[in-house]
């Protein structure tokens, strides 16, 4: 499972404040789901978190 920060950086669950890290130290879900795919992962359940601020995705291996 992944948890990461999503594209929004005021959050308006926060009452609009800022959350998480600079946008360029965040991994948006589709560059994140692309890398999973790649390493041979299957993508089994995403979903966003505190108004798109956060995101996960839960993934397994290929193999499994």
């Amino acid at each position: 499972m992944a948890l990461e920060w999503g594209n929004i950086e005021q959050c308006p669950e926060r009452g609009g404040k800022h959350v998480g890290p600079p946008a360029y130290h965040r991994l948006l879900p589709p560059i994140l789901l692309y890398q999973l795919d790649e390493a041979g992962f299957k993508t089994i359940n995403q979903a966003e978190r505190m108004g798109e601020c956060q995101y996960w995705v839960v993934a397994q291996s290929g193999e499994g």
